[in-house]
């Protein structure tokens, strides 16, 4: 099995698996910003003050949490 970076159960109930290697190709190709932010995005999937539907694919969920 992969390492993995992120294993997270969100409030909706679902559940956020991804490997190290994934979370490479986030970080260095699709989502550069994301690049160290690895707790964040774990607190944002674990409390988000907004989850929606992207509007592109109708399967994905997109988490926000506003930080600061």
């Amino acid at each position: 099995m992969d390492a993995l970076a992120l294993d997270v159960a969100t409030p909706l109930p679902l559940r956020v698996v991804c490997t190290i290697e994934q979370w490479r190709l986030i970080t260095t190709v699709t989502q550069p910003a994301l690049a160290n932010q690895l707790a964040k995005v774990r607190l944002t999937l674990i409390h988000p003050d907004e989850v929606r539907e992207s509007p592109r694919d109708p399967t994905m969920l997109l988490y926000y949490r506003r930080l600061g």
